[in-house]
């Protein structure tokens, strides 16, 4: 491992403020007091010399101990119930820092099977503010068939509720070992949005990663704790600009004279130099025990006439050919696209302005064990991208493998490899979706020791695969074990194969050819997985 890596590894356990220390401290011990049949919920305050002493100095052993011991935690709440609940066979790293739940896991057009994820540290209880909510287009009728699914008999309900002292606790599924103050699925419902989730992670606009977080607002009741959604600003933009509009939907924001329900955080995106420049690295804390690094990507693009006397005479036209690895971007120097243009992402062909329009890509990290997982919202490849910014995303998840802090991946697959690459409006296919892991890979190797890296003094010809990806002799299983869960499939409305058993067996199909040592899995509505 390179001293980048080495660094990388560093700073993400020992990066830390007081606060962050004294919080780590109390759910630690709280844990450990459930474990051991303690009602009792220690506070803050009976830890805070202990963190005081140790939060002075990131680099004492007694902070270093606490970490290893909270790596080597066996987390309560992970019962056999729930582990039946997990895609891929149960898979479960060890110990899962995440636990993440699918309201919605498709593309549509289904409108029922949309996007929408629940997650929460796995060292966390349901507690108020314990949940991040990851897109919300399926969201609480996802959450209400859940509860329906899981709930324990109505009898039962009945009894438990004449003792308040007793409340109703899931035992399997999704929710196990969550706790209900109502008797009804849907009570139960509006209980979680309103109390358990913190904050409304979105990463774009569009209506399949947003119709269930504007209709749902109607089950929020309290101006006073107004429900945060978190975005970049050009997607609080449009949801502020074309949904909270009182035309759309009324303006149940905080701003421009709302009704104060909901409010906005703007994330702002740092731009990294270099893996060595951990200056700018800025992780924003958004539920109980998790925080999140922001990145914009591509999806598709936007097409507006404009007047040729408003288009930069200086831009290149976009390069287009039949080779989708060869169909790469137009390039503008860096003073004219600074200079000219307020969006770097407009381009011009002909008299037409061209937009990448923005999505994101989410690193969360769990406080607890300094884990981290990438969460993509819809990405587009960059070999077909007016503006290809995800291999720095891939740069920067590079270090992450390689310190073996990365638990893994979301990323959308929403169309197999039968999709024309003019067709696909900003999503990927197999093809491209190993290409992008491609790039990951090689970011990887980079950051390995000369004695990790295969001996390449023997020039050989690279083997190459179908579409022209390399094969087991190009790159190798450098991401071993890396766990890659697809989302966004969407439905062909077709008889035949089921699309998501088309995509997963033709990404396992390149992965056999290529062996990055990726382990794909799929996505489904009502299931969780552990990372």
């Amino acid at each position: 491992m390179t001293l980048v890596a080495q660094n990388h590894l560093l700073e993400t356990h020992l990066h830390t403020s007081f606060n962050d220390v004294a919080l780590t401290c109390r759910k630690f011990l709280s844990s450990f007091h459930r474990s051991a049949g303690v009602n009792s919920k220690p506070g803050l305050e009976p830890y805070r010399p202990f963190a005081g002493a140790i939060a002075g100095n990131p680099y004492s052993p007694h902070y270093l101990g606490v970490l290893a011991n909270l790596e080597q935690l066996e987390v309560k709440s992970m019962r056999e119930a729930e582990a039946d609940t997990t895609n891929g066979g149960g898979l479960i790293s060890n110990p899962p820092a995440f636990h993440i739940t699918f309201l919605g896991a498709g593309g549509g057009p289904n409108e029922d099977n949309v996007m929408g994820l629940l997650v929460k540290s796995s060292a966390t209880q349901w507690t108020k503010g314990s949940v991040l909510a990851i897109d919300a287009g399926t969201h609480l009728a996802g959450i209400i068939k859940i509860l329906e699914e899981h709930l324990p008999p109505t009898s039962f309900r009945e009894t438990s509720q004449s003792d308040s002292t007793n409340p109703i606790v899931i035992s399997s599924g999704p929710f196990a070992n969550l706790e209900l103050p109502c008797q009804s699925a849907g009570a139960n419902g509006a209980y979680m949005i309103r109390d358990l989730i913190a904050t409304y992670l979105i990463t774009h606009s569009h209506l399949d990663h947003i119709s269930g977080l504007v209709i749902n607002t109607a089950a929020l009741n309290s101006p006073k704790n107004p429900k945060r959604v978190a975005a970049l600003p050009s997607t609080i933009d449009a949801i502020k600009d074309h949904i909270f509009n009182d035309i759309i939907w009324p303006n149940l924001s905080d701003e421009n004279g709302g009704a104060g329900l909901v409010t906005f955080m703007r994330l702002d995106e740092t731009e990294k130099n270099s893996l060595e420049d951990k200056a700018g690295r800025t992780y924003v804390e958004l539920c109980d025990g998790l925080t999140v690094n922001c990145w914009s990507v591509s999806h598709g693009q936007c097409r507006k006439k404009h007047a040729q006397n408003k288009i930069d005479a200086t831009a290149k036209e976009i390069i287009t050919s039949s080779n989708p690895l060869t169909r790469m971007t137009s390039r503008f120097t860096s003073s004219s696209k600074k200079a000219e243009h307020p969006h770097p992402n407009d381009y011009v062909d002909h008299g037409e302005k061209f937009r990448a329009y923005n999505s994101a890509a989410y690193f969360l990290r769990d406080l607890f064990t300094g884990k981290e997982a990438l969460i993509f919202g819809d990405v587009e490849p960059d070999s077909l991208s007016l503006w290809p910014r995800t291999a720095r995303v891939w740069k920067e998840a590079a270090t992450k493998v390689a310190c073996g802090t990365l638990t893994g991946i979301l990323i959308e697959c929403s169309f197999p490899n039968s999709q024309p690459d003019e067709h696909l409006y900003g999503h990927l296919t197999p093809h491209h979706l190993m290409i992008e892991l491609h790039v990951l890979a090689s970011s990887v190797r980079s950051l390995q020791s000369p004695e990790d890296v295969p001996d390449r003094t023997k020039r050989r010809k690279r083997a190459t695969g179908q579409y022209g990806l390399p094969t087991a002799s190009g790159v190798g299983p450098v991401l071993g074990g890396l766990r890659v869960i697809i989302t966004h499939v969407k439905n062909s409305l077709q008889d035949g194969p089921a699309v998501q058993d088309t995509i997963l067996t033709q990404l396992q199909d390149l992965e056999n050819k290529a062996q990055l040592g990726v382990v794909f899995t799929m996505s489904k509505a009502g299931t969780s997985i552990w990372l």
